[in-house]
C-alpha cells in the first residue's frame, strides 16, 4: 500500500494489519511473484530481510553497518547479533549482497591455469 501511495511509511509503521503477508511462497501451487527493475552499480548493497531486522535495527544503524568494508557473511552475522541484542522478539531473516566490480575478461580462465586447471 505504501509502495502504490495509498497509505503513507509512518501510517503502514503503526498498521494493525502491518505483520499480514501479501505473499508467500508455498500456499499455491502458482506464486504470484513482483518483479522491479532497478539499476545496480558496483559498491551497491543489496539486503533483503524481515521485519525482525528492521523493526529493532534504525536505518542509521543499519546504514552504518552497511557502509563498512566487512564481506557479505560477516555483515549478515552482524546485523543479526544486533537485532538480537536489541531484544530479538520476532525471527530475523538477512540476506545481503555486496555488488562488485565487474572481473576483467579472461581472469576466471586465468585463474584456472594458475591453480592448475584447464
Amino acid at each position: 500500500q505504501v509502495r502504490h501511495g495509498l497509505i503513507t511509511e509512518e501510517q503502514a509503521e503503526k498498521s494493525n494489519l502491518q505483520n499480514i503477508l501479501t505473499r508467500a511462497l508455498g500456499t499455491e501451487p502458482r506464486v504470484k511473484v513482483d518483479v522491479e527493475d532497478h539499476p545496480v552499480f558496483r559498491g551497491d548493497v543489496l539486503v533483503l530481510c524481515s521485519d525482525g531486522l528492521t523493526k529493532m535495527v534504525s536505518d542509521a544503524e543499519l546504514a552504518a553497518v552497511l557502509r563498512s568494508n566487512e564481506g557479505a557473511a560477516e555483515t549478515v552475522d552482524r546485523l543479526i547479533a544486533m537485532a538480537l541484542e536489541a531484544g530479538g522478539v520476532d525471527n530475523v531473516t538477512v540476506a545481503v549482497i555486496r555488488v562488485a566490480p565487474p572481473r576483467p575478461r579472461g581472469f576466471l580462465r586465468f585463474v584456472r591455469r594458475l591453480l592448475g586447471g584447464r
